[in-house]
């Protein structure tokens, strides 16, 4: 049993490392299409939302948490910045 759940924590850990690793290109990539694809005055040509859900693959309601995280801190109502404050 002891081997069995060592197995799951090590296989969980691995699978984490590769989503993280898979998010990491998809940021640069994100990256990428807002500084090379803008419109004539400069801007970013895809919104910012389109690039978190279509390229990130960010759900709607993580893309309306990070907007609320983002709005707190600009704010400057953001209190809960310690990692035991983010919810799991």
């Amino acid at each position: 049993m002891r081997g069995q759940i060592a197995f799951k924590q090590s296989y969980h850990r691995s699978e984490k490392i590769e989503e993280l690793r898979r998010f990491e290109e998809r940021a640069l990539i994100a990256q990428n299409i807002q500084q090379s694809i803008q419109d004539s005055e400069g801007r970013p040509y895809f919104d910012a939302d389109w690039i978190a859900k279509n390229i990130l693959k960010l759900t709607d309601k993580e893309i309306l948490e990070n907007r609320k995280k983002r709005n707190e801190i600009s704010s400057g109502t953001n209190f809960g910045n310690k990692l035991e404050d983010l919810p799991e």
